[in-house]
């Protein structure tokens, strides 16, 4: 066996049995343990774990780089690209993982700056910050270094922004860049609270923003008439849903008729009828999550409400050898399913249908025999001929011919 190979081999059994360690020293840290540090000992214990945490980092960035770089990622298929196998394994978002890969790329050109990570002197966020500002302009990488080191993770964000914008000789191609990154996104907090983020070319988030300035002006009025001081981001928030209900309402003068919102809800009819849940019954809009029954019923008169109504139809029997899917039976597979159904993957978009056992070989037309796919995982499907086997969202594809067999489900 070669030497690199030898040494390839103590470093992955060093690397277990620090992984070893860490769960004897972090399981033994249980509420008695904590509470008989001093504060400074507490103190000294995060700095430590801070440290171990960037090291940690460092390797996992380092050999994830040499996971894309070799297609070990590919596996059985489940994944669309090396960023979302590593959102899977680290628990993070795959937009994270691919920052992070491509930062690890850019290390090969920043010898210095790898020199920093390996140290553990910087985190990833603070490499990447680095990374992408010393690629434009590598004379500013040991200035940023020195900046990362005493300005925090804001004013490095700063520098760099600075770096970059002084580098670029194509303002147009960055802007370009920007637009085609562009994204609006939507994500729920609790059953309660949502995140709506938007990102993209600065003229047209501020024009975004413009938009709402004179509805904004008009509820600061009321507000002020009424005796309330609202914060203007409290203003601005009322501004864009009112904006969105103006918008509808445009809409439906246009056409003649009412435009609904987009919002479909997913609720039990016992629970719909109590005015809450109980253990095992759901309320919730589809493809982001449970919310109270009263907000579903809010809301029930001016959304579309489709709903998995237990004592109505049961969809489990419709069944039939044809490509027709009826309307309830797709409505239920959409709300069953309110994104693409393989682990890891939550695209929950321009999600397409697909017969699990296809109807070419005599697979029926049944609740238990559809899947909703995203484009890449549908078209994988179908290229290696594979069949999705699991519960819910979280299926895996297998070889047709090692998939059981399907049969209706009971009950």
């Amino acid at each position: 066996m070669s030497v690199v190979l030898e040494r390839e081999k103590a470093g992955l059994g060093a690397v277990g049995q620090l992984v070893a360690d860490a769960h004897e020293l972090v399981g033994s840290l249980d509420p008695a343990a904590v509470a008989a540090l001093d504060g400074l000992a507490a103190k000294k214990l995060v700095e430590q774990f801070a440290e171990l945490k960037r090291l940690a980092g460092a390797g996992e960035m380092l050999a994830a780089g040499r996971v894309a770089q070799t297609s070990a990622w590919v596996g059985d298929g489940s994944f669309r690209d090396p960023g979302a196998w590593l959102a899977s394994v680290t628990g993070t978002t795959v937009g994270g993982a691919r920052a992070t890969l491509e930062t690890a790329q850019r290390l090969g050109a920043l010898p210095v700056t790898a020199a920093a990570l390996r140290s553990g002197e910087l985190s990833g966020s603070q490499v990447g910050v680095i990374a992408s500002a010393a690629t434009a302009d590598p004379r500013a990488e040991r200035k940023l270094l020195a900046c990362a080191a005493s300005n925090g993770v804001k004013g490095l964000k700063d520098a760099a922004a600075r770096v970059e914008a002084a580098a670029s000789t194509d303002q147009a191609e960055r802007y370009e860049a920007v637009r085609v990154q562009r994204f609006v996104r939507h994500r729920r907090l609790s059953d309660v609270e949502g995140v709506l983020e938007m990102r993209g070319p600065i003229d047209l988030t501020a024009r975004a923003m413009a938009a709402l300035a004179p509805i904004e002006a008009e509820l600061f009025e009321q507000a002020r008439k009424s005796g309330r001081r609202e914060n203007p981001e409290v203003l601005a928030f009322d501004a864009l849903v009112q904006m969105a209900d103006e918008s509808a309402e445009v809409a439906q003068t246009a056409t003649g008729r009412r435009v609904p919102a987009t919002l479909v809800s997913r609720v039990d009819h016992a629970a719909f009828t109590r005015g809450y849940t109980e253990p095992g019954e759901v309320c919730e809009i589809a493809g982001v999550g449970p919310i109270p029954v009263f907000v579903a019923r809010k809301f029930s008169s001016d959304a579309i409400l489709k709903a998995l109504i237990y004592d109505g139809t049961d969809v489990r029997t419709v069944s039939h050898l044809g490509r027709t899917i009826p309307a309830k039976l797709r409505t239920a597979i959409e709300e069953l399913y309110p994104e693409c159904v393989i682990e890891g993957c939550h695209v929950d978009r321009h999600l397409e249908i697909d017969h699990d056992t296809p109807v070419a070989e005599q697979g029926p037309t049944a609740i238990w025999n559809l899947n909703r796919f995203c484009h890449h995982h549908h078209d994988e499907k179908h290229a290696r001929n594979l069949r999705a086997v699991g519960e819910g969202t979280s299926k895996r594809f297998v070889p047709a011919d090692r998939a059981p067999p399907r049969r209706r489900a009971s009950g």
